[in-house]
C-alpha cells in the first residue's frame, strides 16, 4: 500500500513550539480548492502513524494532513508549566491540545484551502444541535484515534464550525478518569500516579517500555493485526521516545485524570460523527462502546462501524478498510448537503462487521 515518506514532515509553529505534520494532496494543481481531511493520533503515537492513510485520502481528491499533538513525535516537548508566547502555561491536556489543533486548522489547513467552496450550515433539526444561525462548517473532516478523538472533539466544541464532521476511531474511554474509575481504582490509581511522579521510579518505568522488545510487546496488545507491528512502526514510535522531554510528557499525561470525556463532548458536537471500532481492541474494549453509538450526533453519522479482527489502531492495522470508511464519509459531509444531517430512520446502532 502506498505510504507517505515519514522523513517528509513539515513544521507548524504553535505559540513558539515546533509541531510536525505530514501532508498529501496539498501540492496538486487544484489543491487550494480541495476540502481537507485532518488526522490526529493517539497516546504515544505521532503523525507518522497515518503514513498509509494520507495517500489514499489525497487520491480521493482531498488535501490530507496528519499532525502531532504537542509533546509527541519529533515535535517540541517543553516542560509542563513552561510559558508559551501567548502567555499560557504548557499543559499536556485536552484544553491545550484543543487550542493547538484549532491553530493548525486556521493557520495551515484553512490558509492552504482559500478557494474551497463553503459548506451550508446543518439544518436546525434537533439532531446535531439547534443553532439555526450557526456559521457554515469549514470544509474539513476530522479523523482521530484514541486521545486524538478527544482532542478533536474538544476543539470542535470550543470552536463550532471548525470541521464539518468527525470520524472517531476507538476514542479513548478514559477509564481512570476521576469520574469513571471504581472504588479500588480510586484508591490505587492516584498512588500509582504519585509513584510514577517520583523521578527515579518514573524514569525506570519509562525506560523499561521505551526499548524495542518491550515496545513490541506493548504494541502486540494494542494491535490485533500482528504483521502491522513491523520494524518501521517500532522505529517511528521509538525515536521520539528517546528525544529530550519525552519522559516529562509521559508522566504529565499519565497523571492527567480530569478534563473532558467523550460523553461530555459528543452531545455538544453540531456535526455528524462516525464511530469506527476494532472488534479486538483490548485498550478500549468494543463491548464498552455501545453508549457512545446512541448519541444523536453518532446516529446522524450513520452509527458504528466494527472492524473484525482489528485492534486499537484500526487506521494502521487495516488502512484500506479505514480509508474506505473515511472517504465515503468525507463524500457525504463535505458534499455540502443543504438539508442538514437528520438521523436516518433505519440507522442501526451497530453496523455489520466489515471483512
Amino acid at each position: 500500500m502506498p505510504s507517505v515518506a515519514t522523513s517528509a514532515t513539515r513544521i507548524y509553529t504553535f505559540r513558539g513550539w515546533r509541531v510536525e505534520y505530514l501532508a498529501a494532496g496539498d501540492d496538486a494543481p487544484d489543491a487550494s480548492s480541495r476540502p481537507a481531511i485532518v488526522c490526529v493520533h493517539g497516546f504515544g503515537a505521532n503523525c507518522r502513524q497515518w503514513r498509509r492513510n494520507l495517500p489514499a485520502l489525497a487520491a480521493a481528491g482531498y488535501r490530507a494532513y496528519a499532525v502531532d499533538l504537542l509533546g509527541f513525535g519529533m515535535s517540541d516537548k517543553p516542560p509542563p508549566g513552561t510559558v508559551d508566547t501567548a502567555g499560557e502555561a504548557v499543559s499536556y491536556s485536552f484544553p491545550y491540545w484543543s487550542a493547538q489543533l484549532r491553530g493548525f486548522l486556521t493557520d495551515v489547513v484553512a490558509a492552504e484551502g482559500r478557494e474551497v467552496a463553503p459548506i451550508p450550515a446543518p439544518a436546525a433539526n434537533g439532531t446535531c444541535g439547534d443553532e439555526a444561525d450557526a456559521p457554515p462548517p469549514a470544509p474539513v473532516l476530522a479523523v482521530g484515534n484514541s486521545i486524538g478523538c478527544i482532542a478533536l472533539m474538544a476543539a470542535m466544541v470550543e470552536e463550532p464550525g471548525c470541521a464539518a464532521g468527525l470520524v472517531a476511531i476507538s476514542p479513548s474511554l478514559r477509564m481512570l478518569h476521576v469520574r469513571k474509575r471504581g472504588i479500588l481504582a480510586d484508591v490505587f490509581a492516584p498512588l500509582a500516579m504519585r509513584a510514577l511522579a517520583i523521578g527515579p521510579v518514573g524514569n525506570a518505568f519509562f525506560s523499561s517500555v521505551a526499548e524495542p522488545t518491550a515496545l513490541r510487546r506493548v504494541l502486540s496488545k494494542a494491535y490485533a493485526v500482528a504483521p502491522a507491528v513491523d520494524d518501521e512502526l517500532i522505529r517511528l514510535l521509538l525515536e521520539p521516545a528517546e528525544s529530550p522531554g519525552a519522559l516529562a510528557v509521559f508522566l504529565a499525561f499519565t497523571s492527567y485524570d480530569t478534563g473532558p470525556l467523550a460523553e461530555d463532548l459528543l452531545p455538544q458536537l453540531g456535526v455528524p460523527t462516525r464511530l469506527v471500532w476494532g472488534e479486538q481492541d483490548s485498550f478500549e474494549p468494543y463491548r464498552l462502546c455501545g453508549p457512545l453509538a446512541e448519541y444523536d450526533t453518532v446516529r446522524a453519522g450513520g452509527g458504528l462501524v466494527v472492524l473484525e479482527g482489528v485492534g486499537h489502531c484500526a487506521h494502521d492495522e487495516a488502512p484500506a478498510a479505514v480509508n474506505e470508511v473515511v472517504t465515503a464519509f468525507a463524500q457525504r459531509v463535505l458534499g455540502g448537503r443543504a438539508e442538514g444531517v437528520p438521523v436516518p430512520e433505519d440507522a442501526p446502532p451497530v453496523s455489520p462487521l466489515l471483512p
